[in-house]
């Protein structure tokens, strides 16, 4: 009989224990636990977005700018029958939306928006993980290279990525008018990113490339 009470007791005591690892991170952020997605697009484009393919982007042809971005981030994903479909965001701002609301779902207030502490984390299509929680996207640097595309390959033919952010997540023009927000290749020029950099060359590098003359890629990510 103590035999019973006593195996009964180390039961119970070892899945008590098993059940709280970790319980107090799980309430003070329940999104902490969760890795979402995130990928270098595998087609390039002018800083134009309408140049994209017609074909595989004809479902994004009645908007322009981030909501074309953003569609053709959500095309690629499911495409590649990634997880979170339809829940992709390009990492790209406007003079009138910041990545930092884009990336916390924040419609209301579309600037300047204060970075959320906790969060989900991100990982590439390969399952390196890259930022841990939203301060960790936006701190300026990464644990890894978002230099992966939606089909777990390196981008090809294509040496930057469309941004039109600082780091932190703002918008940055530095003189330039990052093609209309997008959305026109006759327009200057935009900041860019590098994807084969952790630091906060990512997201901008310094440097500008023409809205009409060079292609580039863009980030994906998935959002809660």
């Amino acid at each position: 009989m103590k035999g019973i009470f006593a195996s009964v007791f180390l039961a119970v005591t070892f899945a008590g224990n098993c059940t709280n690892i970790g319980l107090l991170d799980q309430l003070e952020n329940p999104a902490g636990g969760l890795t979402l997605t995130a990928f270098v697009a595998s087609v390039n484009s002018t800083g134009d977005l309408s140049a994209y393919s017609a074909g595989l982007f004809a479902s994004c042809g009645g908007v322009q700018g981030l909501l074309r971005a953003d569609c053709a981030c959500q095309n690629m994903a499911a495409n590649a029958g990634l997880p979170e479909s339809g829940k992709y965001i390009a990492f790209m701002s406007a003079a009138a939306y910041d990545m930092s609301c884009r990336i916390i779902g924040n419609t209301s207030q579309l600037l300047n928006c204060p970075i959320p502490s906790g969060g989900p984390n991100w990982a590439t299509t390969t399952g390196q993980k890259i930022a841990k929680g939203y301060a960790g996207l936006l701190s300026g640097t990464l644990l890894n290279p978002l230099n992966i595309t939606e089909y777990k390959s390196a981008p090809a033919s294509a040496s930057f990525v469309w941004t039109g952010t600082q780091p932190g997540g703002q918008f940055f023009s530095n003189g330039s008018t990052n093609c209309g927000d997008f959305t026109t290749g006759s327009v200057n020029n935009s900041v860019v990113g590098d994807f084969d950099s952790a630091s906060s060359t990512w997201i901008n590098t310094g440097s500008v490339q023409s809205c009409t003359i060079s292609t580039g890629t863009m980030y994906c990510l998935a959002r809660l």
